[in-house]
Parts: C-alpha cells; sequence; structure tokens
C-alpha cells in the first residue's frame, strides 16, 4: 500500500482489503487530479534507496574495510587481501 497527499488531496493505492474504502472515490471523476498525486509519487520514490541497499551487508563491510584502510594510510592491505578487523 501506499498513499501520497497533496492539501485536501489523496491518492491510496491499496490491495483489496488492505484498508477500508474511502467514504469518496473521485478518481473518475477527477482524472487529471489522479495523474497529478500519481506524479508527486513517482518523483518521491524515485528519490528513495532501492530496497536491496539496506540488505546488502558484505558491500557496506567491504566500504567499511576500504575506509579504514585509507583512513589507516594503508590502502595496499585492501588491495594484497589481508584482513583488517572489523
Amino acid at each position: 500500500m501506499w498513499a501520497v497527499r497533496d492539501g485536501d488531496w489523496k491518492l491510496i493505492h491499496a490491495q483489496a482489503g488492505d484498508e477500508p474504502p474511502e467514504l469518496f472515490n473521485l478518481a473518475s471523476a477527477q482524472p487529471e487530479k489522479v495523474k497529478e498525486l500519481k506524479a508527486l509519487w513517482d518523483a518521491w520514490n524515485a528519490q528513495q534507496a532501492p530496497p536491496d541497499a539496506a540488505k546488502d551487508k558484505s558491500l557496506k563491510r567491504e566500504k567499511r574495510k576500504a575506509k579504514k584502510a585509507a583512513y589507516l594510510g594503508l590502502p595496499h592491505f585492501a588491495k594484497c587481501g589481508i584482513s583488517l578487523p572489523s
């Protein structure tokens, strides 16, 4: 489910059964407003991190090791496979 709000207007996209139905569904009467609100959602959603970004722990671990090696002034450690403590 997702939703976007602009002033008194809101656009909700939900699977059937997720939420009780809205009292007033004006989507068919206001198609331009639906397009405008969907564009707001699309713009916001495009700025968010991909869903897998938080799950990629190994990439984060490698970046942390490289940053630590660079901080210590020893970038050759990362290149030669010597492990640094995490």
